[in-house]
């Protein structure tokens, strides 16, 4: 075991936080290996002890130490292969913040929100429109892209229909696919490219099941880059978040 201090880290795990500790630890390791180095160059360039060469693999033991706002210190032991022991103190500054960039966000972008279905999700299908119906009474640039799988779309096109006369909502697009079988992947690929409007809209690719917010919507806009990067949150069910969150549905919202 060693304590938290120590260059070599070899902490027992549970089965739990494997992952985790492990991805800390290749990440600190790489900072030590680092520090190595360059005590070892420093060494080098200034021939201590009468030592012809130091290498990385006379690295023996340390320890460490955060300084707040500063950095880490390290304090290393090397010993040659004449037995020649020296500790060498190395110091890696924490580097302050660096402003990057500004950009100015267009909250109006258009989004297109693609959405693979089968006549065996009719029900959360419902559901899934009940939460869009929030999201136009605050927002009108929604776009609805519906790709539909199977001989018996009629059913969910008879759900859908009567919710675009009630909100008067044309912003949509129905494919329908008859000639195989269900794929997601397929679907949010026949989906992207139904687009026809002479805008560039953000792409929100969904699943039926999926419940957002505004606030979400939000996000995607500001958080995806064009030719660049995607906005991917990373998820979780809820069987009933009335009794997972004690009724606070909204905070569980994104």
């Amino acid at each position: 075991m060693a304590t938290r201090g120590s260059v070599s880290i070899n902490r027992p795990l549970s089965a739990c936080v494997l992952y985790i500790a492990v991805y800390i630890d290749f990440i600190f390791q790489a900072e030590v290996d680092e520090v190595i180095d360059s005590a070892v160059s420093s060494m080098n360039m200034r021939s201590l002890y009468n030592v012809t060469l130091w290498r990385r693999d006379q690295f023996t033991d340390g320890i460490y130490r955060d300084t707040v706002f500063l950095g880490t210190h390290y304090d290393l032991t090397f010993v040659s292969d004449t037995g020649v022991k020296v500790r060498s103190v190395v110091f890696r500054p924490q580097a302050p913040a660096i402003s990057i960039s500004h950009k100015l966000i267009e909250f109006q972008q258009k989004i297109n929100i693609i959405v693979p279905l089968t006549i065996s999700r009719k029900a959360t299908f419902l559901l899934f429109l009940n939460n869009l119906e929030q999201i136009l009474l605050k927002r009108r640039d929604v776009f609805l892209t519906l790709v539909i799988f199977g001989e018996s779309h009629k059913e969910i096109l008879g759900i859908f229909h009567p919710f675009v006369m009630r909100h008067k909502f044309n912003s949509y697009n129905v494919n329908l696919i008859t000639d195989r079988s269900f794929s997601r992947g397929y679907a949010l690929d026949q989906g992207v490219k139904s687009w026809r409007g002479r805008s560039d809209p953000l792409l929100f690719l969904c699943d039926v099941d999926v419940i957002f917010s505004v606030k979400f919507i939000d996000h995607c806009i500001k958080y995806a880059q064009k030719n660049s990067s995607v906005y991917y949150p990373i998820v979780f069910s809820l069987y009933n978040p009335e009794v997972r969150n004690g009724g606070a549905f909204e905070s569980l919202l994104y």
